[in-house]
């Protein structure tokens, strides 16, 4: 008895060509190294995507972050009274959370010379993921994300009668390992400047 296989065959019976007899081992090679030489490229620039993104957000929030306390800092008392006498605000705590109470704190007093380098009570608090005020001191609490540091220094040109405000936020994982140095490039990172000069009521 005769048999015809299919396999091989045409309807005929005549033999296939051989291109049509399946997928070969160095077709399937090609395809893959055409797949790889495609998608490697791609991959990478949705990697760097997903970066940029994530680092546009965390620096829109440091920005967030540090305008609020620079508007802290400027509706502070710093003027002249009715006599032309300086009052000044030496009492408000901007380290405690919002709205920053008017007795326990430096106020606009004068801040040490490092205070942007390093963790300096008094002038440094803490913040989550969110943005939401969790502590102050010298070390960060468990589930701090942003480091919120400032500087008050009065203005060389006028001391008396003017100050500069600076205020630094620090994505906390940019940070040195030891958690206080810091070089001042890292990126993530927002620095406001200001000034203010006391004005009659």
């Amino acid at each position: 008895m005769r048999t015809v296989d299919n396999r091989s065959s045409g309807a005929r019976g005549e033999p296939l060509p051989s291109h049509a007899a399946g997928t070969s081992l160095i077709e399937v090679l090609v395809a893959v190294g055409i797949g790889v030489t495609v998608l490697g490229p791609l991959a990478t620039l949705l990697f760097v995507g997903a970066s940029s993104l994530a680092l546009a957000r965390e620096t829109s929030l440091a920005t967030s972050l540090a305008m609020r306390k620079m508007e802290q800092l400027t509706a502070a008392v710093w003027a002249v009274d009715a006599a032309g006498a300086p009052v000044s605000d030496t009492a408000s705590d901007f380290t405690a959370a919002p709205p920053p109470p008017p007795t326990g704190g430096t106020g606009l007093s004068a801040s040490p010379s490092w205070s942007l380098v390093q963790n300096c009570v008094g002038f440094v608090d803490y913040l989550d993921s969110a943005g939401n005020w969790i502590g102050a001191g010298s070390l960060p609490p468990p589930g701090a994300a942003y480091v919120r540091r400032w500087h008050i220094e009065p203005s060389v040109s006028d001391p008396a009668d003017s100050l500069v405000l600076q205020v630094l936020v620090v994505p906390r994982g940019r940070l040195a390992p030891d958690g206080y140095d810091y070089s001042g490039r890292e990126p993530g990172t927002v620095r406001l400047v200001s000034a203010r000069t006391r004005r009659s009521p």
